[in-house]
């Protein structure tokens, strides 16, 4: 499984159709689902987990409220968590090289010899 995901990394929300599965419904799972990421906001991943070679994500700004144990399917999962094919990493930059281009150099004018 290739994974371009790590705890940690910043990430954007690229996709915000949030639905629950019929049996998530049956099962009340919606009442622990009380925050979910928006369309451009971008989160801090805090943990994740690989089912069925799938990535799940948890994150430092979003924490929902446990499930309680009857609840549970996978004893790894105590909290709602969102499908990494939501987000893609955010695209860090470093704004160096566009305050030297706004702030260039001075140079120093040269004498002309005749």
């Amino acid at each position: 499984m290739d994974c371009k995901f790590v705890v940690g990394q910043r990430v954007v929300c690229v996709e915000d159709n949030w639905y629950l599965s019929e049996e998530q419904l049956l099962t009340g799972v919606g009442e622990y689902l009380k925050s979910v990421p928006y369309k451009g906001q971008i989160l801090t991943i805090r943990d994740m987990i690989v089912i069925d070679r799938w990535v799940y994500l948890w994150f430092e700004e979003i924490r929902n409220p446990e499930m309680p144990p009857d609840m549970i399917v996978d004893k790894r999962i105590h909290e709602i968590n969102f499908w990494s094919g939501h987000f893609r990493p955010v695209k860090e930059t470093k704004l160096d090289c566009f305050q030297k281009l706004l702030n260039p150099t001075p140079t120093k004018d040269l004498e002309r010899v005749s």
